[in-house]
């Protein structure tokens, strides 16, 4: 290939990434209007047509919004393979692997409170260790949330750092105009700045806001949450998903600034089994205690009963049969996931 060739097929596969960045960019923006934001780049496909349908309809709500993201969350197979196949690749995130899982039990509980308080510290604690190991700074340096915020800045240089390699290495191996590898290199910065504008400003607006230098417009906030600032916080599945969808982000931005983690989950079904069949037995075994959760629950009138009778659009186990002892219906999760044969997600 010459050097125009490679420059002609280098830029338009770039332009490409840009406009699905910028695609998503825009959606993200529409979807505020639902108290929504951060929908991650490891959105599939059919979910990211749902979302489209939603923020073109003036008659959806929050709730319509929520579900897509619940409906995918409660696919265990794919919640499995992002906390196995993708958070526990990033050096940063993997010591708090086991945090995570305790939040996702929590959520699946209907513990929402439990299971947000302690995916935050996760994600800033992800944030800080990146600091500390790759860029040498010191923990007291990084108390602020502006502190944490610097990281993504530094993701976008990592980011060009390594594309620049991958460009050099071609110039040295056949002439490439300097001004065409500074138009390569400024459509990769706008690619990356791209997606990672979208978390910052989730992180500098609402969820790491420093309260002391704004107003803030979504209570949940890590600031108010840690201090009790407010008990107008809503901890429902509505919310644990931001901070769940958020990890996810975080961790694919991770992932596109180091090129020594793994690019894509590679894991097979089988491999995740095990943590697929919990999670199903788990959310077989809440269905009966959030009945018991919501006689305590419902004497307080700010609580948020649907998030404690959720139900999947397309609800795997009780939903499809007639109701059985809760132990037969444990039984029956090994040897139904033993026999699915599911189309398999493009990860």
């Amino acid at each position: 290939m010459n050097d125009q060739n490679y420059f002609e097929k280098t830029r338009d596969e770039i332009k490409g990434r840009v406009a699905v960045a910028e695609e998503l960019a825009r959606l993200n923006s529409d979807l505020q209007r639902f108290n929504w934001m951060s929908i991650h780049p490891q959105l599939f496909m059919t979910e990211y047509n749902r979302l489209l349908k939603l923020a073109a309809n003036p008659a959806a709500t929050q709730a319509n919004v929520t579900q897509v993201f619940a409906d995918l969350f409660h696919d265990f197979r794919v919640t499995s393979l992002f906390i196995d196949g993708l958070l526990k690749t990033v050096p940063y995130i993997k010591p708090f692997c086991a945090l995570v899982d305790q939040a996702v039990m929590m959520a699946i509980s209907r513990d929402y409170a439990g299971a947000i308080h302690v995916l935050i510290p996760v994600i800033e604690g992800a944030l800080r260790k990146y600091q500390v190991d790759v860029k040498g700074k010191q923990h007291s340096q990084i108390m602020r949330s502006a502190d944490l915020t610097q990281v993504f800045g530094f993701m976008v240089e990592d980011y060009l750092a390594h594309r620049r390699r991958e460009f050099q290495e071609k110039l040295d191996s056949c002439y490439i105009d300097p001004s065409k590898f500074a138009r390569l290199v400024d459509l990769e910065r706008k690619y990356i700045t791209t997606w990672l504008d979208m978390i910052k400003g989730y992180f500098q607006h609402n969820l790491f806001m420093d309260t002391s230098r704004g107003t803030l417009l979504d209570p949940l906030n890590r600031h108010v949450l840690v201090h009790g600032f407010s008990a107008e916080v809503e901890y429902s599945l509505s919310n644990f998903l931001k901070v769940f969808n958020t990890l996810l982000y975080v961790a694919w931005a991770f992932r596109e600034s180091d090129i020594a983690i793994p690019q894509r989950i590679s894991l097979q079904n089988e491999d995740i089994l095990y943590k697929w069949s919990a999670f199903e037995k788990l959310n077989i075994v809440t269905q009966v205690t959030s009945d018991i959760k919501l006689s305590i629950y419902q004497k307080y009138p700010d609580m948020k009963m649907d998030d404690f009778q959720f139900v999947p659009s397309q609800p795997r186990f009780r939903a499809h049969e007639p109701k059985r002892p809760v132990e037969q219906e444990l039984a029956s999760v090994d040897t139904l996931l033993s026999e699915w044969h599911l189309a398999p997600r493009n990860f």
